[in-house]
């Protein structure tokens, strides 16, 4: 189920009749590269009764031209692509995408361009901590493991074992 992103109106005197819709259509994440594969879908068009035929609209994601249209229905949004991307995660696993979405309705007069810009926080995806200690350590010495938690809303369990080298 695709995820609605955000929306706007173009910005002409008569843009008010026509808005541009972004949607996350779905994403995956890979825990072992902390990243996310999403895809956004553009869609835009007429609000209500009004309509435009005759003239390019271009539609952009993120920055690339994703598809175009000539026509605008009344009462119905056309479908202006999709963008697919991967998302660097922070070393932390959080990961939030910047997204932005352009329709250009220029050439038409009165109706003008649509700008969405907006961010998507996908859920955090799980980090071991760092964990450093000593190599080596004495009868009745203390011991000092350091742990850093890169979240800490996560449970971690630490695991340890002493062996005796010299009866191995």
């Amino acid at each position: 189920m695709a995820i609605f992103l955000g929306s706007s109106n173009f910005s002409g005197n008569n843009g008010s009749h026509f808005a541009a819709n972004v949607y996350l259509d779905s994403y995956t994440q890979d825990k072992t590269n902390n990243t996310t594969s999403y895809k956004l879908h553009l869609y835009a068009g007429s609000v209500d009764g009004w309509t435009g035929y005759g003239v390019a609209i271009n539609g952009y994601l993120q920055g690339v031209a994703t598809g175009s249209t000539t026509s605008f229905p009344a009462r119905t949004q056309v479908d202006l692509g999709t963008y697919s991307g991967i998302l660097q995660h922070d070393t932390n696993g959080v990961g939030t995408l910047n997204v932005s979405a352009y329709v250009d309705a220029s050439a038409w007069s009165g109706v003008g361009i649509a700008s969405i810009n907006t961010k998507y926080s996908f859920p955090t995806i799980p980090r071991k901590a760092n964990i450093s200690g000593q190599t080596t350590a004495d009868i009745e010495s203390t011991y000092v493991i350091n742990i850093n938690r890169l979240v800490d809303n996560y449970n971690y369990t630490l695991r340890y074992s002493i062996t005796d080298d010299d009866n191995v």
